[in-house]
């Protein structure tokens, strides 16, 4: 059975550098990164021997060793897409945006500022993020008041590029702490019902010996109070002649020199 089930993983298919596609996690790569990157949002981890935070997952959800090998493919090409250019990919890039959008009535100084402006906002991105964010600029997927029969602003083309960095990113920091991640064993029902018995015996337990008048370690519990003075009480709050608050100075007096 288990052998079968292995067989079954549906792959997680690599990642094309020049076109790299995020979403093609399958369903339960997508599951195990998702609910890893919530617990860690919700600071449910620690701090692993190696440096990074770990998370725990029950033991039935932990990835078997072909989802593994999967997640740990993927984690290795993402560890690549961060990183900045090429810077010829990115010209090229740059180049076929104006190359589209050049018109007649630009001089060669007008074309030489706009392509620096592009490049000082964009040469910190890889070059797959600059060509994806071109290309959904065309497809209309980004800018507020979007017009593809106009250049893209710098600024768009910065957000979309840093977000696409920023995702790869993301997923490389999830699928890692699924690789991270510690399995523990849930409680089967009978013990969950012993450990809840042993609780409630516990609590018993203090409820029986402890006294409302105990004030901590090394004090004296108080002594039940005898016939006379129960009644004395009695007589002080029943006295309408005398002040409640001088009939108990009162009583403190005689207990106090029944003491000595």
């Amino acid at each position: 059975m288990a052998s079968k089930a292995i067989a079954t993983v549906e792959p997680i298919p690599p990642l094309r550098p020049e076109a790299p596609d995020l979403a093609s996690l399958p369903s339960w790569a997508m599951t195990l990164n998702q609910t890893c990157m919530d617990l860690r949002k919700n600071d449910a981890y620690r701090i692993g021997s190696h440096g990074r935070k770990v998370v725990t997952l029950p033991a039935s959800s932990m990835p078997n060793p072909t989802q593994r090998a999967y997640i740990e493919r993927r984690v290795a090409e993402l560890e690549l897409m961060p990183q900045p250019g090429p810077v010829k990919e990115i010209d090229a890039t740059i180049g076929a945006l104006m190359l589209r959008y050049m018109t007649a009535r630009q001089d060669d100084e007008m074309v030489r500022a706009r392509v620096e402006g592009y490049r000082i906002v964009l040469r910190d991105f890889p070059g797959w993020a600059v060509r994806e964010a071109y290309a959904r600029w065309l497809k209309g997927e980004i800018g507020r008041e979007h017009d593809a029969s106009f250049p893209p602003p710098e600024r768009v083309l910065y957000e979309a590029a840093k977000n696409l960095t920023m995702a790869a990113n993301g997923q490389r920091v999830g699928l890692q702490l699924v690789l991270d991640a510690e399995g523990y064993q849930p409680l089967t029902d009978a013990e969950m019902a012993e450990r809840r018995e042993r609780l409630a015996a516990l609590t018993r337990n203090i409820v029986n010996t402890a006294s409302p008048e105990d004030r901590g370690p090394g004090s004296l519990r108080r002594r039940p109070e005898c016939p006379e003075e129960i009644a004395r009480k009695d007589q002080i709050l029943t006295n309408p002649g005398k002040g409640i608050l001088a009939g108990l100075h009162e009583m403190q007096e005689a207990e106090n020199a029944a003491a000595e």
